[in-house]
């Protein structure tokens, strides 16, 4: 019985550990997303860097789901794979999109700062350590930046023959208007 109440007070740690600094209305509301239970716990982390919060007018949070299971021999963690990243904005989600698909990126748009502009190669760098964040670049020794005209490509990967990756198109205000994701980018 001891050793038990020894491992419940583990799990209860271990989950505070990463909902730490987090107020208790966000921890409540990343909550409810998720379809909880038994030896279910979320992890939430708020992702920070200046980068970040030079382009999103929102606060951002991944959000990883863990299940725990205590037997006689101890506890033993695993994923569930219900991994999530969340735009929240006065205390409302107004982003909810999985990590695993970088087709969600558009979802930010209507989220990117009014001030922020992609106009320079130093605009692009900050916008593409922003979506490094966000979704990681599959292979980063073949990321790229490459303006032509009204659009910018952010090149992540290769495929096959072309190269994969983020279409970003700006207004002539130099404001961005929509991303894409494109597994064959026409530069």
């Amino acid at each position: 019985m001891k050793k038990i109440l020894i491992l419940l007070l583990l799990v209860i740690a271990t989950n505070n550990v990463y909902s730490q600094g987090i107020a208790p209305e966000i921890n409540t509301l990343i909550n409810k997303e998720f379809e909880s239970g038994k030896g279910i716990k979320i992890e939430k982390i708020k992702l920070f860097s200046s980068d970040l919060e030079k382009v999103f007018a929102i606060d951002i949070y991944f959000a990883k789901t863990k299940i725990y299971d205590t037997t006689e021999y101890g506890t033993s963690e695993s994923s569930t794979g219900d991994d999530k990243i969340f735009g929240i904005k006065d205390s409302k989600i107004v982003v909810s999109v999985e990590p695993s698909s970088a087709d969600n990126l558009g979802e930010f748009v209507p989220y990117i700062k009014k001030d922020f502009i992609l106009k320079t190669y130093k605009d692009a760098q900050i916008f593409e350590v922003a979506i490094d964040m966000l979704f990681p670049a599959w292979d980063p020794y073949k990321k790229q930046i490459i303006q032509k005209g009204n659009k910018w490509f952010f090149i992540r990967a290769d495929f096959f023959d072309d190269k994969s990756g983020y279409e970003v198109k700006v207004d002539g205000n130099s404001k961005i208007t929509s991303i894409e994701h494109k597994l064959r980018l026409d530069i």
